[in-house]
C-alpha cells in the first residue's frame, strides 16, 4: 500500500498544481477564440433531449458548451478558486439556451469534478479555435488507434485486433474525437494500452501492477466528465489478459481494485483540497450529486431496461456454457460483467444520459465476442507469455 500511497500524493500534487496552473492564463487571451469556437459549436448538430437509438452518434454539444463556458467564465485573477470551483453560468443547464453564444445569469460553481479538461481547452483557446483543435484531435486519435490495434495484430492475435477495432469502430470512434467531452476517455484508453503492450514492466511486478492501474483510473477521473470511463479500465485489462493468455482472475481483481480505488480516492481528493484551499465545502454539491445519480431511474426507461436486462441474461448465458465446458480466459466475463455492474449502480446517470453511457455496454459484447474467439479461433503459434513479451 505504501507505493500506492506516494503514487496518490504525487498525482494529487501534479492534478491540483497542474489545474491552477492553467487558471493561470488571462481571460483576455482565451476569450475571443472562445467566443468564436461556441459559434462554431453550434454547427454541429444538438443531441436531442430523449435519447433514441438514432440518436446514439449525434454530437452532445450541451457538455461541450458548458466546457467552452468554463474557460470563459473563470476569473483568473483568482486562479486557486476559479481551478477549484468552476464557475459556469447557472442557466448553462437548460437545453432551451443552447443558441446562445454564452448563458446568462448568475454564476453557480461546477466543482465535484476535476474538470482536468479545462488544461488542453484553455491551452488551445490561446491559440486557436474549436474547428482546428478537434482536426488535430480526430488526427491524433487515428493514430493512437492504428497504433493500438498493430500492437495488438503483433502481441496477440489478428482475430483479437481486428475485434477490438471494430467494437471501437461501433462506439463511433473516430466521429466521436469532434466532441470535447467524449475526446479523453479515447485518448487515456489508447495511450494506456500501448504502454500495457508495450513496456511489460508496467504490468510484470506486483508492485508495478497496482501502480499502473491505479494511475490509468486516476487520470480517468481527472480528465472525464462521468462519460464511460469503463473503457480506460476493461480494453486495457483485456489487452493484458490477451497478451499473456492467462486467465489470471487474481489479476483481474488486482486490476479492476486499483483503478477503481485510484478513479474514487482521487476524485474524492479533489473535494478534500478544494475545500481546504478555498475555506468552501466542495462535499456539500458532491453528495448531492451522488445522492442523485445513484438514485431513481425515469419512469419511460422501459427499453433501456430492456436492454441492460437481455445483456446480463446472455453473460449468464456464456458464463454457463463457458463452466460446462471449461474454456479459457474465463477472466474475460468478469471484466463483461463490470459494465452491468456499473450501470446499477449508477443507474440514474446511465439512463438519463444514455444517448454517450451506452458506450458502456459495448466492453460486455467486446468481452463475450473476445471470449468465444479465444476458445473456438485457430490457435496462434507460440502464444505464450514469453514469446509474446520478447
Amino acid at each position: 500500500m505504501l507505493p500506492l500511497g506516494i503514487t496518490w500524493l504525487l498525482l494529487l500534487c501534479i492534478f491540483t498544481g497542474a489545474i491552477i496552473a492553467v487558471h493561470l492564463i488571462p481571460s483576455s487571451a482565451v476569450m475571443s477564440n472562445t467566443a468564436t469556437s461556441t459559434g462554431q459549436l453550434y454547427e454541429i448538430p444538438q443531441s436531442p433531449d430523449t435519447p433514441v437509438i438514432p440518436s446514439l452518434l449525434y454530437h452532445d454539444t450541451f457538455t461541450d458548451r458548458i466546457i467552452l463556458d468554463m474557460v470563459r467564465a473563470a476569473d483568473t485573477s483568482y486562479p486557486i478558486d476559479a481551478a477549484m470551483m468552476n464557475y459556469i453560468p447557472a442557466n448553462d443547464f437548460q437545453y432551451d439556451n443552447t443558441l446562445k453564444i454564452f448563458g446568462e445569469g448568475p454564476m453557480i460553481d461546477y466543482s465535484r469534478y476535476w474538470q482536468g479538461h479545462q488544461l488542453p481547452a484553455r491551452i488551445a483557446m490561446t491559440f486557436t479555435t474549436l474547428k482546428p483543435l478537434m482536426i488535430f484531435n480526430t488526427v491524433i486519435g487515428v493514430i493512437l488507434f492504428i497504433a493500438v490495434t498493430a500492437c495488438l495484430w503483433r502481441r496477440t492475435a489478428a482475430r483479437y485486433a481486428l475485434t477490438f477495432a471494430a467494437f471501437i469502430l461501433l462506439s463511433g470512434f473516430p466521429l466521436t474525437m469532434w466532441s470535447l467531452q467524449l475526446t479523453d476517455i479515447y485518448f487515456i484508453t489508447f495511450i494506456a494500452m500501448l504502454c500495457i503492450l508495450c513496456v511489460p514492466k508496467l504490468t510484470m511486478s506486483l508492485r508495478n501492477f497496482p501502480i499502473t492501474f491505479f494511475t490509468i483510473g486516476a487520470l480517468t477521473t481527472y480528465f472525464d466528465f462521468l462519460t464511460f470511463p469503463l473503457f480506460t479500465l476493461c480494453f486495457p485489462l483485456a489487452a493484458l489478459l490477451l497478451m499473456r493468455h492467462s486467465s489470471n482472475r487474481r489479476d483481474a481483481t488486482v486490476a479492476t481494485l486499483s483503478w477503481g480505488l485510484g478513479y474514487g480516492l482521487l476524485w474524492a481528493s479533489k473535494w478534500i483540497v478544494g475545500s481546504i484551499i478555498t475555506g468552501k465545502n466542495l462535499f456539500i454539491k458532491a453528495m448531492e450529486g451522488i445522492d442523485e445519480r445513484t438514485g431513481d431511474i425515469p419512469s419511460d426507461s422501459r427499453l433501456l431496461l430492456l436492454l441492460l436486462a437481455v445483456t446480463a441474461i446472455l453473460l449468464l448465458i456464456t458464463t454457463f456454457i463457458g463452466r460446462r465446458k471449461k474454456y479459457r480466459l474465463d477472466a474475460l466475463l468478469f471484466i463483461a460483467a463490470l459494465p452491468i455492474l456499473w450501470f446499477i449502480v449508477l443507474k440514474n446517470h446511465s439512463i438519463v444520459h444514455f444517448f454517450f453511457t451506452w458506450r458502456t455496454l459495448l466492453i460486455t459484447y467486446y468481452c463475450i465476442t473476445t471470449y468465444y474467439l479465444v476458445n473456438h479461433g485457430s490457435k496462434r503459434k507460440n502464444c505464450n507469455p514469453d514469446t509474446l513479451l520478447q
